[in-house]
């Protein structure tokens, strides 16, 4: 067993302590809270590449490719390509969350 310490404000701590007390078993719980929050984090994904959908059916290029680009200085610096690099680093960001807590 490992002990978890976290500093919380004195409201949020006495909802989670009544929380935590009311299960039994409390790695239900947080197995329960790392479900919910990896799915949540899917489901932003999905949302994510239907945006990415748009731009790369736009120009015809994965995003994985035109963020290459993108990072090399291979393309302008146009509104939508600053749009689209912003949006793919926001999936990139999400798939190592739900990499780390998978």
């Amino acid at each position: 067993m490992t002990k978890l310490t976290i500093e919380l404000k004195t409201e949020l701590a006495k909802k989670v302590e009544r929380l935590v007390n009311s299960y039994t078993d409390k790695n239900i719980l947080f197995e329960h809270f790392i479900e919910s929050q990896k799915d949540k984090i899917r489901q932003e994904i999905t949302e994510i590449g239907k945006d990415l959908k748009k731009y790369e059916e736009k120009y015809n290029m994965s995003s994985k490719a035109f963020h290459d680009k993108f990072k090399k200085g291979e393309v302008d610096d146009s509104t939508d390509f600053m749009i689209w690099a912003g949006i793919y680093e926001m999936q990139l960001d999400s798939k190592i969350k739900l990499e780390q807590i998978s």
